[in-house]
């Protein structure tokens, strides 16, 4: 899949998100096919806003 602005976006959030250490993340509302497999680097992640996007599957 060619990777969109929402996919580009979802990808500077989770990096933000991982070098902050966080445990929380929104991608919500933001028009997302397809979730970054950089997800992944996020083990500290407790809570995953993916709510309001079009996201057939989940990595």
């Amino acid at each position: 899949m060619a990777k969109d602005r929402a996919y580009w976006e979802a990808e500077q959030r989770i990096e933000q998100a991982r070098q902050e250490g966080a445990i929380e993340l929104d991608l919500s509302n933001i028009e997302l096919t397809e979730l970054p497999e950089a997800i992944a680097s996020l083990t500290q992640l407790q809570q995953l806003d993916l709510s309001d996007n079009q996201l057939t599957e989940l990595p």
